[in-house]
């Protein structure tokens, strides 16, 4: 379980350098209202201490600051890092709805599909979970490929930094993935040949 918890906090956690530096680069008016880099800092920083109601505080007020600024990956992260509250909170249901948001906002994070799968865990829901996880798995070999092409076609270091990271997020969502439905939901052996069948 420590390692399951700990590769998706790795796949969160290396998934907000990039919005980030996108954030920033954007030149986001600080303004009055907290800017959508502060927001995102201190999602990833109240991920990073694993302080659980302060992180839902933080993805929700992150939603607010980027509003109609923040692309389909911005919000996914924020509904995913909601959802991955809600998980360690015990509040099954609201980190369902977290993940569905999640997945209306970006189908294509396999960490949301993820999230989906270990809420439906916690309600109970093995079929629909192990579905989330297949999908997941799918969802993150599409995003390995997509990052791998990305890699090829690069002509800067930035793209090939952003690359990579993707690449590493996809790789790790995809592991995760494989290893909770291999432990929650294990292959049944066939069963063993009994020998000649005597009529």
């Amino acid at each position: 379980m420590k390692l399951r918890a700990c590769i998706l906090f790795i796949a969160c956690i290396t998934a907000t350098a990039p919005l980030i530096r996108a954030a920033q680069d954007d030149g986001v008016d600080s303004g009055t209202q907290p800017s959508c880099v502060d927001a995102t800092k201190q999602t990833t920083n109240a991920m990073l201490a694993r302080d659980w109601p302060q992180l839902r505080e933080q993805a929700q007020r992150m939603l607010q600051a980027c509003g109609n600024k923040a692309d389909s990956t911005t919000r996914a992260s924020a509904y995913k890092a909601i959802a991955s509250a809600d998980r360690a909170l015990k509040l099954p249901t609201e980190a369902l709805a977290a993940a569905n948001a999640c997945i209306g906002a970006s189908y294509d994070d396999a960490g949301c599909h993820i999230e989906r799968a270990q809420a439906l865990l916690l309600l109970d829901q093995r079929d629909e979970a192990r579905a989330s996880l297949v999908t997941a798995e799918h969802v993150a070999q599409s995003g390995l490929d997509a990052a791998a092409k990305s890699l090829d076609e690069a002509g800067s270091d930035a793209e090939r930094d952003l690359a990579t990271s993707r690449l590493d997020i996809s790789r790790a969502e995809k592991n995760l993935a494989t290893q909770l439905r291999e432990e929650d939901f294990p292959e049944k052996p066939p069963p063993a040949a009994t020998g000649p069948q005597s009529k």
